[in-house]
């Protein structure tokens, strides 16, 4: 809900992720905990645009190749956020 409310413009998508991505984990017969542990890691996939300035996140025009590094980074923002 967190990044829902801070990214609007892709309100729901890390359930979407999350969804999907436990239907093909059941599909390849992964099964109890470690569902619910592709769960967690597929709702917290973006956590890291927590970190990500709005000028950028929400910038109605194409982010500039400045813009798109910081954005690209966000998965390292994410993975320092969570490995606490």
């Amino acid at each position: 809900m967190a990044l829902d409310l801070r990214d609007q413009g892709t309100s729901g998508h890390s359930r979407r992720v999350a969804d999907m991505t436990l239907e093909i984990s059941r599909n390849l017969g992964i099964t109890d905990g470690d569902l619910v542990q592709i769960e967690h890691g597929a709702l917290l996939h973006d956590i890291g645009k927590l970190r990500i300035r709005d000028r950028i996140l929400w910038k109605p025009a194409g982010l500039t190749p400045e813009e798109w590094e910081i954005m690209r980074r966000h998965p390292e923002y994410g993975y320092d956020f969570v490995k606490r």
